[in-house]
């Protein structure tokens, strides 16, 4: 006999989940808004091709500073600092986000994310041909091609040699 789910059931075990993780799903939902909200400025406002390091470095700052060291300041630093929801503590937590936290802690962490984008390699470089027809003593081929020009190593610099 099959069993039938209803749409209030899934509902309700989505929610014990959540309840159940709540990092997981904190986490979750802050890195994919993260990578979201960078794609659509790089399609839409920027109206530019997809830069897939921008979009992985947002991943990582909404995995761990959005997601990860936030849960843990709101959780275990601000909410025991200012318990529950009366209108005085829901005021000061938003004060203490929005004049302590973001300018002291969110910026300069997002503008180290942004510096480091373009120190971040775009692929790792495939070894050339002439890398490869020139081991190493171990009898390795080198990952990259040696540091000097070919013509000096194949003679042809005006030596009467010819060259590659």
């Amino acid at each position: 006999m099959r069993r039938i789910h209803t749409q209030a059931q899934e509902v309700s075990w989505l929610t014990a989940w959540i309840n159940n993780n709540p990092f997981k799903f904190g986490v979750g939902v802050t890195t994919t808004k993260t990578v979201c909200a960078d794609m659509f400025v790089q399609k839409v406002i920027e109206k530019r091709d997809w830069d897939a390091r921008r979009t992985m470095l947002f991943a990582c700052f909404g995995f761990s500073f959005q997601g990860s060291f936030q849960y843990g300041l709101i959780n275990w630093v601000i909410e025991p600092t200012f318990p529950g929801k009366s209108l005085r503590n829901i005021v000061t937590k938003i004060l203490c986000m929005n004049l302590i936290v973001d300018p002291i802690l969110f910026l300069p962490t997002f503008y180290s994310f942004r510096v480091i984008h373009p120190l971040v390699p775009t692929s790792l470089p495939a070894p050339s041909a002439r890398a490869l027809r020139h081991p190493t003593p171990s009898g390795r081929a080198l990952a990259t091609a040696p540091p000097y020009p070919p013509s000096r190593i194949e003679g042809s610099n005006g030596g009467g040699a010819s060259g590659i």
